[in-house]
């Protein structure tokens, strides 16, 4: 199969194409480096940072249930945090927008739509959104190892 176009990407990251499609796309991405590339830029998005930061304080409590624990990184559109799961007893990612921006919480719901729709090993689960100080958020499985940029670099360096 040859590699897909980022419209086709797209697609197969919301789960619009057909079953067999889905499946095909599947397979071609475990073994497209190139392809897998790509799929973690769409997830990374924008890595510029704006200069105000709006961060959450380790050890506040958000929607009660998480507790920010540390910041793991900011983007252009928000900040995640490493945080912990009173209820599940589990640490957690915490995708928190920097602002209230009607357009940006839509974008990311879609996201959050759409890694929730896939089961894949490189595409780490959403287990829940909310909302804190009127700003959306999405939890997601804390993964611990290296950044996209730090994997690509050692493999392609």
């Amino acid at each position: 199969m040859a590699c897909p176009d980022e419209n086709r990407l797209v697609e197969f990251v919301e789960g619009l194409l057909p079953a067999d499609v889905q499946r095909e796309l599947d397979q071609h991405v475990d073994d497209c480096i190139p392809c897998r590339m790509l799929l973690a830029h769409f997830a990374h998005g924008s890595v510029e940072t704006p200069a105000e930061v709006e961060e959450l304080d380790a050890g506040r409590a958000v929607a009660d249930r998480y507790t920010i624990l540390d910041i793991l990184g900011t983007g252009a559109m928000s900040v995640v945090y490493a945080a912990y799961d009173r209820i599940l007893d589990r640490k957690v990612a915490l995708k928190v927008l920097r602002d209230a921006d009607p357009s940006q919480a839509g974008r990311l719901q879609r996201e959050a739509q759409a890694m929730a729709r896939l089961a894949h090993p490189n595409v780490v689960p959403v287990y829940d959104v909310g909302t804190v100080d009127g700003r959306m958020f999405l939890t997601a499985e804390l993964v611990v190892g290296r950044t996209v940029a730090k994997w690509i670099a050692d493999e392609f360096d």
